[in-house]
Order: C-alpha cells, then sequence, then structure tokens
C-alpha cells in the first residue's frame, strides 16, 4: 500500500465520520435546547437528559475523528453503542409499525452508515496503529 493513497483513504475516512456526526451533534443540541415541550416536566428532563447523551456521542465521534489511529477501539466502542440503539429502535418501529421519515432517516444513519464507517475504520486503522501512537 503506498503512503500516499493509505493516507488519502484515512483523510477520506475521516471527513465522513466529522460529516456523519453532525447528526448527532445537532439532533443532541436541538434536544438539548428545546426539550420536549408537550410533556411533562419529568419526560422534558429525561428527554434533554437523553439529547445530552447524543451530543456527548456526536462530540466525541468528532473527537475520534481527529485522533483516528490513537482513538481506534473508543469509535468502534461508539459505533457498537450506536448500531445497539439502532437496533432497539428498529424493534419499537416494527412493534410499533412506525416507519415515519425521522425514524427511517436516523435507522439509515444508525444501521447502514454507522456500520460503514466503523467497518471502514476495522479495516484502515490497523491495530498496531494504537501501540505505535
Amino acid at each position: 500500500m503506498r503512503p500516499m493513497f493509505y493516507l488519502t483513504k484515512i483523510r477520506l475516512l475521516q471527513a465522513a465520520i466529522v460529516i456523519a456526526a453532525l447528526v448527532p451533534i445537532g439532533g443532541g443540541l436541538a434536544g438539548v435546547v428545546m426539550g420536549d415541550p408537550s410533556t411533562n416536566p419529568f419526560d422534558d428532563s429525561h428527554h434533554r437528559y437523553l439529547s445530552g447523551l447524543l451530543l456527548g456521542i456526536g462530540l466525541t465521534f468528532w473527537y475520534c475523528a481527529k485522533h483516528l489511529h490513537r482513538c481506534r477501539q473508543l469509535f468502534l466502542h461508539l459505533c457498537y453503542i450506536v448500531m445497539l440503539a439502532g437496533g432497539m429502535r428498529l424493534l419499537g418501529a416494527i412493534v410499533l409499525n412506525i416507519f415515519t421519515l425521522p425514524i427511517v432517516l436516523t435507522l439509515v444513519m444508525e444501521l447502514l452508515v454507522t456500520p460503514l464507517l466503523c467497518i471502514a475504520t476495522a479495516r484502515f486503522i490497523p491495530r498496531s496503529a494504537m501501540q505505535a501512537s
């Protein structure tokens, strides 16, 4: 593998991660700021808490993108968490038969985009890179 080609692949992967992380960052920030006024105060508080977790996951994805060689394992674990949550969202959508556009779009991010980024990272960033950094 040529070094220049390898660096180009890594830069493209980092860019894809940064762009994809805009979704949880934007959604999390919106949920924290706006809350869920249609519910009672407890549910609104819970909504803001979960939105804060989403925001934190997105910001951590950004951090990992910048330091992908050092944060390979953390990035992969975050991907696993997102994919698990996406699987639970899919289960809920199947049980309740609710496949609205927002649900489908989030499922695409959680169960298609995230696994692709996870696979690319596992393939392009070798484990040995973690010890070398």
